[in-house]
């Protein structure tokens, strides 16, 4: 009976919409931070301890588990935490669809693990691939508990599932490296991290699925998740085709070069976007119903995201060669030129990842699937045309798509989706584009005529000074900019009053 009495929704005692996202946002913020040091020290070891063929090995078999992922959980996750009401007896069928999804999923990679063998024509692939298989259903068990978290905007228990979940799976990776086990303790990491991340949910949401009901009450949050499983199949395939063509016609080796100045370049944003993700899903799908607040908040959160963008990007472009050596070493030479055509990127990915979220949260699952087949189509030709100059020409296709092609897509899509007008969007995207590329201009002209003697942290710590008073004089010059600076100021300063009152 206690089972029909749990609240799906925020509690009732806590504050209002704004303030729970504005809360979500510091909160998440911050366990992102924590997480982005813990990824960046055990990153940095495995780098050092291990070669770069071990991380080809598993990025190639992880590129093939890549599309059997994306089934998952049906989208059933986003489809709970984006319906306005929902009860007990659906989050249960729900969760029983999970499991039986995530049993299946491990059958299948099992079985196309030979196929995985074959395709790349590298016989060691066949018991990593067997060993990863389990990892589907294992972490089936957790879906629908951590997307009860999101949906009841829980963001200090989601962080320290992120957090505690991050420790535990490098822990176990670097502690086998150190013990010689090789391209095995990526194998490790990659168990430990849906196991943990499976367990620790039930310890903090206080609920239990019963039997599974009829399929009829979960219907529309099948159709819901169909769409959004169909979409990121789609968006599966043009983000690892290009692994599957590099590990083909280059190799572990390349492969394994090509995944860390990804993977690299991709740190500080996989701490960033899931901020954007987990509170802003929860957010935008309550203002669904109201078009105008929608539209306001939609226009904000892109000038935020452009010039936070183009901050990034700029200064991991001019100082992509001093990073890579510093943090990885020598013999991570060659990530260097490709680590430098995906900084490009940094300026575009945010958008496109916000894109996904405002059409998902207007329930546009149909519009959200053209999305990421037109994205996957644009990223596959570019990767087949760069693929004949090797690695470095397919991150260089990759990027200049993004720019040119992909960028003014997803500002389309977005409208048509009902987001906010078009001409706001494109306004406020392509404003923000051009203090990027004026800022990327001067700052290498800055490192060409003043920096030819400084090398490493020091190099980078001056760019990223000039890179940071460039926005913030941007920041400070548009009202716009001063309007949110003061927002977020008059935040910062009454959670230091909150804080220092119930001291």
């Amino acid at each position: 009976m206690k089972q029909e009495v749990f609240s799906f929704d925020p509690d009732p005692e806590s504050s209002g919409l704004k303030a729970r996202t504005l809360a979500g946002v510091a909160i998440t913020i911050c366990g992102q931070a924590i997480r982005f040091s813990i990824t960046l020290g055990g990153s940095i070891l495995l780098a050092r301890i291990l070669d770069p063929e071990d991380f080809g090995l598993i990025k190639m078999v992880a590129v093939a588990s890549a599309f059997v992922a994306v089934f998952r959980d049906g989208g059933l996750s986003a489809a709970t935490i984006q319906k306005s009401a929902i009860e007990h007896k659906e989050v249960s069928t729900l969760f029983w669809i999970n499991l039986a999804l995530g049993f299946l999923l491990s059958l299948v990679a099992a079985a196309l693990s030979p196929l995985v063998a074959w395709y790349y024509g590298n016989p060691d692939l066949l018991p990593i691939s067997l060993a990863l298989a389990g990892s589907f259903f294992v972490g089936a068990f957790g879906v629908q508990h951590t997307a009860i978290l999101y949906r009841k905007m829980k963001f200090k228990q989601l962080a320290i599932v992120d957090i505690v979940t991050m420790v535990g799976a490098l822990g176990t990776g670097v502690v086998f490296a150190l013990s010689g086990a090789g391209y095995w303790s990526l194998v490790a990491m990659n168990l430990a991290n849906p196991l943990m991340a499976a367990i620790i949910p039930w310890f903090l949401v206080r609920w239990h699925p019963s039997r599974p009901s009829s399929l009829r009450s979960v219907k529309e949050s099948l159709k819901f998740g169909g769409g959004i499983s169909l979409h990121g199949f789609i968006s599966a395939l043009g983000a690892n085709f290009d692994t599957l063509i590099i590990g083909r016609m280059y190799g572990a080796q390349a492969a394994g070069i090509y995944d860390r100045a990804y993977q690299l370049l991709m740190m500080p944003l996989q701490r960033v976007l899931p901020v954007m993700t987990s509170v802003g899903l929860p957010a935008f799908s309550r203002l669904a119903t109201m078009p105008e607040k929608h539209s306001r908040a939609v226009i904000q959160v892109l000038g935020l995201l452009g010039l936070g963008s183009s901050l990034l990007g700029s200064i991991l472009y001019i100082s992509s060669d001093w990073l890579v050596l510093t943090l990885y070493g020598k013999k991570w030479i060659e990530a260097v030129p490709i680590f430098q055509m995906f900084a490009i990127t940094v300026f575009t990915m945010p958008t496109g990842t916000f894109a996904n979220l405002v059409i998902t949260s207007l329930g546009k699952s149909n519009l959200l699937v053209v999305w990421g087949l037109v994205n996957s189509l644009v990223i596959m030709v570019a990767v087949a045309i760069g693929a004949n100059w090797g690695p470095v020409g397919v991150a260089a296709g990759i990027s200049l798509s993004s720019l040119f092609v992909r960028l003014p897509a997803v500002c389309w899509f977005i409208a048509r989706a009902g987001g906010a007008p078009a001409g706001a969007i494109y306004r406020v995207v392509f404003s923000l584009f051009a203090v990027y590329l004026m800022s990327v201009v001067f700052l290498w002209w800055f490192r060409r005529s003043f920096l030819e003697g400084i090398h490493g942290v020091a190099g980078m710590v001056i760019i990223a000074g000039l890179a940071l008073l460039i926005h913030g004089c941007i920041v400070l010059l548009n009202p716009i900019g001063r309007h949110y600076l003061g927002i977020s100021l008059k935040y910062l300063v009454g959670k230091i009053k909150q804080f220092s009152g119930s001291s």
